[in-house]
């Protein structure tokens, strides 16, 4: 039998970073943190399989989301995993000043994964 895969095609309606940073104490030195940001991501849900065969919504299981700071290197391991099939945007938070590189696949219910999306590239 044919394992399914579920092709992906990620598509950026909306990259967002925002920083958060120090602001006045009242006079006070600022304490020295590291800045953080956040990237928002949205995608189209996938219509279709590898294979070019049509996908429904019902045999989508979750995506999941792989993130790296190095452009060489795919991402081995799940950043995230969205366990739910109607989601079709995420905001990863908490990233400190850096160059990433964020992937994103979908599954079905059987745990098929399908390869990694191209990846979106921002500077924290």
């Amino acid at each position: 039998m044919k394992a399914f895969i579920p092709a992906f095609t990620l598509v950026i309606f909306s990259l967002v970073l925002t920083a958060c940073g120090g602001g006045d104490d009242g006079g006070n030195p600022p304490a020295t943190t590291t800045p953080t940001g956040s990237v928002s991501l949205s995608w189209d849900t996938p219509a279709t399989k590898v294979d070019g065969n049509s996908l429904s919504l019902s045999e989508i299981d979750g995506y999941k989301l792989y993130i790296t700071q190095d452009s060489t290197t795919y991402p081995t391991q799940a950043y995230l995993d969205i366990k739910d099939n109607t989601t079709s945007s995420y905001t990863i938070g908490g990233l400190s000043s850096g160059q990433y590189y964020i992937y994103v696949t979908t599954y079905d219910m059987n745990g098929d994964e399908s390869p990694l999306s191209d990846p979106v590239s921002t500077t924290i």
